[in-house]
């Protein structure tokens, strides 16, 4: 008898072990296969909603910076720049700065700052031009006072300088000398002028000698060479 009963407890504890080792199988099959994608899910739409509260965020920011960029336009036409000295109000550049800070969304400050060097680049070239324009003068007037090229000579010292130029390069070089500034400068003119005084010297010498071969002269040149060649000149 207690053998059987201790053969009975024995597969009762054998049943309850089998049905225990069931159902811890069957409990983690079953978290196998569906507690795994569900907490994947969950973290998916987590993510989701997270994105999408990301992209409302950034687009409220991008809405509230164009509505901040449309408030400051408004307010550039009531700008008032401080001018530097000479510039007017109704300088026309100013239309143009407003019409750039209402572009940009700039505000009054930034638009100042942009104003001030716009002035200043433009006042830079200004300067550069009126020493240019002054110091072009003074090459005239040193030209017009030279002993050799001006006072009475210097309307011919301009006739001879215009030839030399035509001469030797035309349309071209008298571009270039009027575009860089230095039709007048005191060397360039100097140079200009004897080279021209030599080229029409030698287009009046090459005249007179095509004229005296054509009556039967001899150039005096020519008649010097006939000295050494001719042992008896009256022949």
């Amino acid at each position: 008898m207690a053998e059987a009963t201790s053969g009975n407890t024995q597969g009762n504890a054998g049943s309850n072990a089998d049905t225990t080792g069931t159902s811890a199988t069957s409990t983690s099959n079953t978290a196998a296969l569906t507690g795994a994608p569900e907490t994947t899910t969950d973290a998916k739409t987590t993510g989701q909603a997270a994105g999408a509260n990301a992209s409302e965020k950034k687009t409220d920011a991008k809405t509230d910076a164009d509505a901040a960029k449309a408030a400051t336009s408004a307010l550039a036409d009531s700008f008032e720049f401080k001018l530097p000295e000479g510039i007017e109000k109704t300088d026309p550049a100013l239309g143009g700065l407003r019409e750039l800070a209402k572009a940009q969304g700039l505000n009054e400050k930034q638009a100042q700052a942009v104003a001030d060097a716009y002035f200043k680049s433009t006042e830079t070239a200004r300067q550069a031009a009126a020493a240019q324009v002054a110091e072009q003068k003074s090459w005239a007037d040193a030209i017009k006072n030279d002993k050799e090229l001006g006072g009475p000579h210097f309307d011919e010292s301009v006739k001879f300088a215009r030839i030399a130029v035509e001469k030797l390069g035309g349309t071209d070089l008298r571009k270039a000398l009027a575009g860089l500034g230095l039709g007048d400068h005191p060397a360039l003119f100097r140079a200009f002028a004897r080279a021209g005084r030599v080229l029409a010297e030698d287009s009046i010498a090459g005249t007179q000698r095509a004229n005296g071969a054509a009556k039967g002269e001899r150039t005096p040149l020519e008649a010097m060479a006939g000295l050494y060649t001719n042992p008896n000149p009256q022949a």
